[in-house]
């Protein structure tokens, strides 16, 4: 299950939230800086993205499993751009997920559920924002 693959490509899909990232080499030219790593790779503009897991949990309901996976979205910037820029970011973000379903493979009914986002400052003072997802879908078998 790659939850973090569904929750890119539905940002990559929006026109709203990839216009107001910066962009990325990712080898095949640039794209938006959305990533699903850990840290943000060496050369990354802001703002940028970094999708990441938390925590899931699986369920049954009469013939089919469940999962529920929390997914992290976090928004950075740095101190060259406007804190009103980066949580328009983080609002289009926000707005591209809630509510919205997702594709992923051998799931169906894929519904992301996003709160609001949260301002938070990484370890060097950078203003960032925290999108907390709630993913519920259930598998295809």
């Amino acid at each position: 299950m790659n939850v973090k693959k569904g929750i890119r490509d539905k940002l990559n899909g929006n026109s709203t939230v990839t216009s107001k990232l910066a962009s990325y080499d990712f080898g095949t030219g640039d794209s938006p800086a959305i990533f699903t790593t850990q840290v943000f790779p060496e050369r990354t503009q802001y703002p940028a993205v970094i999708i990441r897991d938390v925590v899931s949990a699986f369920f049954g309901v009469r013939a089919n499993r469940g999962s529920e996976v929390f997914i992290d979205v976090d928004v950075y910037g740095d101190r060259e751009h406007s804190d009103l820029e980066l949580i328009n970011a983080a609002d289009a973000v926000w707005d591209a997920l809630d509510r919205q379903e997702i594709t992923v493979s051998g799931y169906h009914n894929c519904m992301v559920l996003a709160d609001s986002p949260v301002e938070v400052k990484d370890d060097e003072g950078f203003i960032g924002y925290v999108i907390r997802c709630r993913v519920v879908m259930l598998s295809e078998s």
